[in-house]
């Protein structure tokens, strides 16, 4: 499972991670991968905010203990 497929369980949270994955679902190019730096670089290049940024962060962490 990508990160991108791993969002989908916070997708009725409502929290920073809630809006990330929300935010994921409905971008047709956000990166599925494995790896934090493209999900990171994709976020940067895309303008995110820093609170998207820390969410991203937050969630890969859960991510990867799993």
């Amino acid at each position: 499972m990508n990160f991108k497929e791993y969002s989908i369980q916070f997708l009725n949270e409502e929290s920073p991670l809630g809006d990330l994955a929300r935010d994921m679902k409905s971008d047709g190019g956000f990166p599925e991968t494995n790896e934090f730096e493209k999900v990171e670089g994709y976020l940067l290049y895309m303008g995110a905010c820093y609170e998207a940024l820390k969410a991203a962060e937050e969630m890969f962490e859960k991510y990867s203990e799993e």
